[in-house]
């Protein structure tokens, strides 16, 4: 794979992580049309680090502060609002860890285009049912929503449907405030996706040693995924999720008709 491939899907990956589209959708339709071989679990996992990287920068101030309140209330032995909230946010990530540590093998099975076109569909119009709900009020995500946000994300394991999407879906189903439900499914990307990047690259066949171009991709990757997730905010407060139904619906259907 050369490196403009790599820069390529290194941006589709930033672009489309935040966004409830689907990336590993995205990448699985890329390289098919761009009839690349799939890049070793290494580079994804490098690639996919860049997008973590963006989403701890983008939130760093939050991130500081739940961290600071965390270690300010583990100093003095009492539980705060802080613990309370990496205790939900890693709640909501065992789901997800145990379905993709188990079943691996079979939902890399399921990466065929057409597949990923039908879950496209899923995803759009799931997406156009709950593009009005973008006024609830509730800035809490309790356990209850934290279990179900969570199940949410290891359905989203499915190439096709979007992990950002589902998870942001459900909350806001739960009467969660959009920021809050984004926020809380960014913060559960950080410690799965670390995860899952760590046991891949324990797993990869293929030796991966980072070049000039990976190091790049990883710095696109995490540009992008900064970038939009302030335009998807915007669009969002703008009542505009319905766009990404609409989109969703389209590259389902063009997906599927193409192949």
């Amino acid at each position: 794979m050369n490196s403009w491939i790599e820069l390529l899907l290194a941006l589709l990956q930033g672009l489309t992580e935040p966004l409830p589209i689907s990336s590993s959708g995205h990448l699985v339709v890329a390289q098919a049309w761009l009839g690349v071989g799939v890049p070793s679990l290494a580079f994804e996992s490098f690639v996919n680090l860049g997008s973590v990287v963006g989403v701890i920068a983008y939130y760093r101030a939050f991130l500081l502060d739940v961290i600071r309140h965390a270690v300010s209330g583990l100093k003095s032995r009492s539980n705060n609002a802080a613990l309370t909230y990496i205790a939900r946010v890693i709640l909501a990530s065992i789901p997800a860890g145990l379905i993709g540590f188990l079943f691996a093998d079979q939902i890399g099975t399921l990466s065929s285009v057409r597949f990923v076109g039908a879950m496209l569909l899923i995803t759009g119009l799931l997406l156009l049912v709950v593009s009005r709900k973008t006024t609830n009020s509730n800035q809490n995500v309790t356990w209850f929503d934290s279990l179900l946000i969570g199940l949410s994300q290891a359905v989203a394991l499915i190439p096709g449907l979007s992990r950002s999407g589902l998870t942001t879906i459900t909350g806001l189903f739960r009467g969660i405030e959009f920021d809050q439900a984004l926020q809380f499914s960014l913060m559960m990307y950080i410690p799965i996706s670390l995860a899952a990047g760590g046991w891949s690259v324990l797993q990869a066949t293929d030796a991966f040693t980072p070049s000039l171009s990976s190091i790049g991709s990883l710095f696109v990757a995490a540009a992008s995924t900064y970038f939009v997730i302030g335009v998807y905010r915007r669009l969002v407060a703008q009542r505009r999720l319905i766009w990404f139904a609409g989109y969703c619906l389209l590259a389902g259907l063009l997906v599927l008709v193409i192949g």
